[in-house]
């Protein structure tokens, strides 16, 4: 059987059919709305391309990135190295914090030559450094969120805009046929009325045609970028923690506190050393000080060590408690 042979007949039928009708019978309300509702499909369309490219891209860079960020023994290689994966929004993520880090720790966000000699030798850095490096990441995926949800509102346009657009053009339309109705002389008929009807209800088709597809491309974009959003807040506290296990000071110990005899320890550490203090067994003789009489008691020199302090169990305003010394044996 000759299927080629039928092409013509069906190519008749259709332009038979009441769409093409329907057309023909378009008036000028019905023209303005059909045709703007075109351009609304040609702009959804175009941001559902354009979206799936970027994300599809977007999905193969990430587990490139990821793999080769996780096979690194430094979190800094790849920076040092100089890596482009720019299709991911972790790439922009990493490279934000890592060169914020090599600022905190070098002075300096050039990666060249020299750039592993400054880092080993760099001391490490304090916590409010640290979360400056944080900081910055979480920017930068704000500003990466930003950009994946861009142009989405014309989507949502579409999906809710459409629909009522086309009812717009269809209820216009009828308003007209059946006006012209009635500024007919004489009997009126189903046929009359036919023409209008038609092309009135087409625009609530192409309406419909228009919604349909950037309804299902709309709620398969925004799944997508959730589920990137979560990547990209997990791979950013990934990367702050092998920061901070490489880079990051954690201070002083307690016992580093403890056993130091120096008056410059307490000097440095007053709130931790007093916290250490508060630990000890209360003695009968005991005398308030705060942490300010406590630095300066460390610093001033003396011949007496202070055996033991407690916190008071009452007080509230954060003073401490420390035995008095002998009088009698220090005036001897």
């Amino acid at each position: 059987m000759n299927y080629l042979a039928l092409i013509p007949s069906r190519i008749d039928s259709l332009a038979d059919s009441g769409i093409f009708y329907a057309f023909e019978e378009l008036s000028l309300s019905g023209i303005i709305i059909c045709v703007s509702l075109f351009v609304l499909s040609c702009f959804s369309w175009a941001v559902m391309i354009t979206k799936f490219r970027m994300i599809v891209k977007a999905r193969r860079q990430t587990e490139q990135f990821t793999e080769a960020f996780r096979d690194c023994r430094n979190p800094l290689n790849l920076y040092q190295e100089g890596t482009h994966l720019t299709g991911t929004p972790l790439y922009n993520i990493y490279m934000t914090g890592a060169a914020e880090l090599s600022y905190q720790t070098t002075g300096s966000v050039e990666a060249d030559e020299t750039f592993h000699a400054r880092l080993t030798s760099a001391p490490k850095i304090t916590s409010s450094q640290m979360d400056s490096v944080g900081n910055t990441m979480d920017r930068t995926i704000g500003e990466s969120v930003l950009q994946l949800e861009s142009k989405m509102t014309i989507l949502a346009t579409a999906v809710s805009g459409a629909p009522f657009l086309g009812l717009l053009g269809t209820v216009w339309g009828v308003m007209d046929t059946f006006t012209s109705v009635a500024s007919a002389v004489g009997a009126t008929s189903l046929k009359t009325l036919a023409p209008g009807v038609s092309s009135a209800l087409l625009t609530t088709v192409t309406g419909l045609v228009v919604a349909i597809p950037a309804m299902f491309g709309y709620n398969y974009l925004v799944n997508n970028i959730k589920s990137m959003i979560a990547t990209m807040e997990n791979f950013a506290n990934e990367v702050r923690g092998e920061f901070e296990r490489h880079f990051l000071d954690h201070g002083v110990s307690r016992e580093a506190i403890v056993g130091a005899t120096p008056s410059a320890k307490v000097a440095e550490h007053p709130a931790r050393t007093a916290d250490v203090l508060s630990h000890a067994p209360q003695s009968p003789q005991t005398r308030r000080v705060s942490a300010g009489e406590l630095v300066a008691t460390a610093a001033a020199p003396s011949h007496h060590v202070v055996r033991r302090a407690t916190k008071q169990s009452r007080s509230g305003n954060g003073e401490f408690a420390f035995d008095e010394p002998d009088r009698d044996g220090l005036e001897s």
